[in-house]
């Protein structure tokens, strides 16, 4: 296994997306999230899998510090709801 990049964050490749994520006891959480490649599917690819990860898992999957007002629309459009009392959390159950 890979060393954490960044205290328990660890890289992700998926196609062109690259990111940092990491695993708690109830959660996948996204850190980071970059397509180097825009509109080649490799965004929806990597959301899939972690969707997948989250289902065999049994966990609920957050994107956290979400910035970027496009990327909180598409997260909002495939199911996923702002963390009650932040601004910048994204969640979604499975």
């Amino acid at each position: 296994m890979e060393k954490p990049w960044m205290g328990d964050f660890f890289k992700f490749r998926v196609g062109t997306c690259k990111g940092l994520y990491r695993a708690t006891l109830t959660h996948y959480e996204i850190l980071a999230i970059k397509n180097k490649v825009k509109h080649n599917g490799h965004f929806q690819l990597t959301m899939e899998y972690f969707e997948r990860s989250c289902k065999r898992d049994g966990k609920k999957l957050l994107v956290s510090e979400v910035w970027n007002l496009l990327l909180a629309w598409h997260l909002r459009k495939h199911g996923f709801k702002r963390v009650k009392g932040t601004l910048f959390c994204w969640e979604k159950e499975f």
